[in-house]
Formats: C-alpha cells, structure tokens, sequence
C-alpha cells in the first residue's frame, strides 16, 4: 500500500512540473486615460447657453470628467458623459475676452479649453459669391457690418490680378472676374477691412475652359472676324486675307469696345480678355460674361515699344444673311458692315464709318434720328490733317483710331499731284479690305451693283419710298416695286449720316453714303441714300476719300 502511495505521488508532482513549464501568456497593460474635446470658435457676445462634446479614450470604470474655471462670466458649468454645459453671460465690453476651462480626468493628462466671446467691437458678415464661368464677369459680395462705428468705412482688397475693378458701396462689393484662359480652376480672395474687426477673406472661385478654341479664319484670314456667341477664339496674326505676319507682336490689347449706342460698355463686356499665343502666331480672346452681347471691338499686336502693328475688328452680332441682288448684279449682306441687326428702325442697323481704302472702322450714330456718336471704351484722338506723313497706309495702320482729315474735300491718302487713292480696295480683295472672310468691297465703277441691280444707269432717281418713321428704305419684299434690290426678302437700307473731311460727324439728317471699290479710271462711285433721292451710281464721292462712310460687303 505504501508503495501505491509514493508511486500516485510521483506522478502528480511530475504534472505540476509539466504544468510548470508552460509559457505564460503576458497580461495586457491598460493605457493612461486621454481626454479629447474640439477647438471652438468665438461665442456671440450676448447671453446664451452651449455645449461642447467631448471624449475620453482609455476610460476607467468608475470615473468621470471633472469641469472647472476661475471665470466669473463663465457659469452653470457641468459634465456629464458626453458633453460639458454652460452659460455665458453677456459681453459688454469693445474687445474680445477668452477664459479657460480646466477638464480633469484621473490618470490623465488636464486639458484647458480655451473659451472665446466676441465683444461689441465691429464685425464684418458678408455673403460669398457663385462660382464664376471660365469668361469671367461682374460679381458683388454682400455685406453688413455689425456694432459700427462712426466714421468707418469698409475697404476691400485683392492680391490676385485676375480680380480687378474693385468698388465699394454702402451695401456691396463689386469687381471684375477676369477670363480663365486655363484649363484649370483658380481661387482666390478678396479681402475686406474694417475698423477693430478681424479681416474678412472671401473666396471667389472660377472655373477652368474646357471647350475648344474656335478659329475665326477657318473660312479665309481677314481684318475683321464676326463672332455669333459666347466662347474662346482665335486667329492668325497676319496682314489682313493674307498669310504674312504682322512682326514679332510683344502684347495684344482692346482698343475699344461699343454697343452702337449711347451706353459705354464696361470694359471687358465683350472682350474679357486677350493674348498672343506665339508659338502658333495666335492672337486668342475670350468673350465677356456668360450671356451674349452684341456689338464691335477692336484687338491690336503692339511690338515691344508700344507700337500697334496691326489692328483687327471684332464683329459681335448673329451672322449676317447673304441676300442675292436681281439682275445678276451680286450677292450682298443683308445689313451694314458692323450692323448689329437688319430690322428697319434698330439702331443697331446702322453700322460702322470708314474713310475709303481704311481697313480701321469710326463709330457710327448712336440713334436712328441723332447727330451724336455712339459711346465707346477707349480713346478716340482729334483728328489730324492729312500730309506727306500722316497721309500714308503706315500711319493708318498704326493708327487705327485717329481720322485723317482732309480739307475741304478730296482724300486722306496724301499723293503729291493731289490725285486719289484707288488700289487699296479693289474687286480682288486687298490685305486692306475691311470687310469679313468670303465679302469684299463691292463693285463700284460707273455701273454699281446698286445701279445693275436696279437695271438703270440714270444719276439721280426720286425716292418715293423713304420710310420716314424708320429713317430709311426697304428695297426688298415690302418695299417699293420700282426701287427693288431684292425680290424675296426685306433688304433694309437706313440713313446712316457721315463724318465729313474735317472730322465732324453730321448726323442721320445728311444722308448716307456706301463705298464702294476703285477701278483703273480712279472711279470709286457708291450708291447715296437720302430722303428725297437716290444715287444707285455716284462718283460724287470720288473727290471725298476722307468722307466716314457706310460699307455693305458683297459676298467674293
């Protein structure tokens, strides 16, 4: 028995031996207590009552989070699981005051919570802008000032140069968002300012152009391109329906822009903004704002001094009608060369003024019954009298804006001899021919296409037809039978007035005159408009190349 004994023995102290050597598995440490709570921004200055959540990692059974300040403005400060509580009591004082919150946690680490109330100092609330399109426009941020003080003045600011125009009003902020030539968004800010109250930055965001350029010479180069609708154009920089290249262009500016009335448009209306693109000898553009304007423009490559190498004109309007003339005649446009319409009546039918052989336009009226110019940006210099250095395509070329005057009559072109000008725009179009890619001038000699298109070579013929309420005559459908440019369509013609040789503009009451393009016997003849009468084949005009005048392009 003893021996059975010894033997259960041994084998249960070789168990606990085994039992023993067993790798035991470490325990697992607790990690301290941390307490996590949100920044806060500053608290209105009146009386209210909030809360702020709060957490605490690694928590312990048992124990809570402790709140405590020393602030008197600071009261009814609890915690309970989630959220600490309290009330604020107003701020009567100007400037801001901050206070802290001691959080207590055992086994962690305290945490002060800063606390901040605005104080009757001003504040500037304002309302943030849409996001721009890729063409830009105007914008305004809404504002309002909070406690202000006497004498103050808000003042706003931008470091981004694509944000211009900057004004301030009693209620708003208005600018001016320039085109986004990039494919990519941009951002930027401006900043608003006002006496003790923190600066206000508000951001203003512009979409990137995603679309495709359009090329304006898809269809043959020229001096002036039309523009139906809103987008991103191009075109060559070359002389004119040529293909040489105006010279190494440094910049490309808006000379002017003009609706044809007597409202200036607001710089970059029309065209927000313009480069020169030179690894492709481009000049690009980006019409103004996101609705569609009608009116007229002009872009110009300087060189590095400043220096207007060329100058094109930017016709905005819907596109022009091709109306074929009877008896073979030809095939015109339907409205003047920089018309905006062809409806009898609109002033927007009256178009732009050219000296014979410019490739430049000058404004026309701005009313159907007016002696005053229509507006325009930009500046228009006094004219200057004609001699042998003004009187040349150079000096008009790199002056696109100013009339060369010529007195009492004759031609701004200076020839020694006192002759006339009569290559610069011939039925073959010229590099100076002002009229758009596929027109040209139209024929003038002593058969005009107004004179065949009417089958009469006579002078003078009596206007029975003058539309006297429109200031202008249909000589199409609806108009007269005997005095008829077109058989199935209105062919509206309005009085368009003249800039005389001396530079002065006389009004809708003279007249109007139409170019047309010279021949070998220096016979420039036009056809003449007037209330009264006539003149489907005039070489009146032949002796006033200084004239401003109308042009109706006839389709190459």
């Amino acid at each position: 028995m003893k021996k059975y004994l010894i033997y259960i023995t041994a084998l249960l102290c070789a168990a606990y031996a085994l039992d023993g050597c067993k790798e035991v598995e470490p325990q697992e440490e607790h990690l301290p207590p941390e307490i996590s709570v949100k920044e806060t921004e500053p608290y209105a200055k009146e009386e209210g009552s909030y809360s702020i959540s709060y957490t605490v990692k690694n928590p312990v059974e048992g124990v809570f989070l402790e709140v405590y300040t020393e602030e008197d403005w600071i009261v009814d400060l609890e915690a309970d699981e989630e959220e600490i509580s309290f009330t604020l009591l107003e701020n009567e004082e100007k400037d801001e005051r901050s206070g802290n919150i001691e959080l207590t946690y055992e086994g962690a680490e305290p945490v002060d919570l800063e606390i901040r109330q605005k104080g009757n100092a001003p504040e500037i609330t304002a309302s943030k802008p849409k996001e721009f399109e890729y063409n830009g426009g105007q914008g305004t941020i809404t504002y309002s000032i909070e406690n202000p003080v006497s004498g103050g003045n808000l003042k706003a600011s931008t470091e981004d140069s694509w944000i211009t125009g900057i004004t301030v009003t009693a209620e708003e902020v208005r600018f001016t968002v320039g085109a986004n030539t990039s494919d990519k968004a941009r951002t930027g800010q401006i900043k608003l300012e006002y006496e003790k109250a923190n600066t206000l930055k508000v951001p203003i965001k512009q979409s990137g152009y995603k679309g495709e350029k359009t090329d304006l010479s898809m269809n043959g180069t020229a001096n002036c391109y039309i523009v139906s609708g809103p987008g991103f154009y191009m075109f060559p920089a070359v002389k004119g329906n040529g293909s040489e290249s105006v010279g190494t262009v440094s910049s490309v500016e808006v000379l002017w822009e003009t609706f044809g009335t007597d409202i200036v448009p607001t710089k970059g209306e029309l065209i927000a903004t313009t480069q020169y693109e030179s690894s492709g000898n481009k000049i690009t553009f980006i019409t103004g704002g996101s609705d569609f304007k009608k009116g007229n423009a002009s872009i110009a490559a300087k060189d590095a001094f400043g220096n207007i190498l060329w100058s094109w004109h930017i016709w905005f309007t819907d596109k022009p009608e091709d109306q074929v003339y009877l008896n073979d005649a030809g095939t015109m446009m339907d409205r003047n060369l920089g018309a905006t319409s062809a409806t009898p009546g609109d002033v927007g039918a009256l178009g732009l003024l050219y000296q014979w052989g410019r490739k430049d336009p000058f404004l026309g009226s701005s009313s159907i019954t007016g002696t005053a110019l229509a507006k325009s940006t930009g500046e228009w210099p006094a004219p200057v009298k004609s001699d042998a250095s003004t009187g040349t395509l150079e000096y008009a070329t790199a002056n696109p804006t100013t009339f060369i005057s010529s007195e009492p009559g004759g031609d701004w072109y200076y020839l020694e001899d006192g002759g006339f000008n009569s290559t610069s725009w011939l039925t073959e179009k010229t590099i100076y021919d002002p009229c758009p890619p596929g027109y040209r001038i139209p024929d003038g000699g002593s058969e005009t296409i107004w004179s065949k298109a009417l089958d009469t070579s006579e002078f003078l013929i009596s206007n029975t037809s003058f539309d006297a309420s429109n200031n202008g005559n249909n000589f199409g459908s609806s108009g007269d039978p005997s005095l008829k440019f077109c058989e199935e369509t209105d062919c509206w013609y309005p009085l368009t007035g003249l800039i005389e040789c001396n530079g002065v503009f006389k009004g809708i009451d003279e007249g109007s005159y139409f170019w047309a393009c010279g021949i070998l016997d220096n016979s420039t003849a036009g056809f003449a408009l007037y209330k009264s009468f006539i003149i489907p084949t005039s070489s009146l005009a032949t002796s006033y190349h200084a004239w401003g005048a109308s042009v109706r392009c006839q389709k190459q």
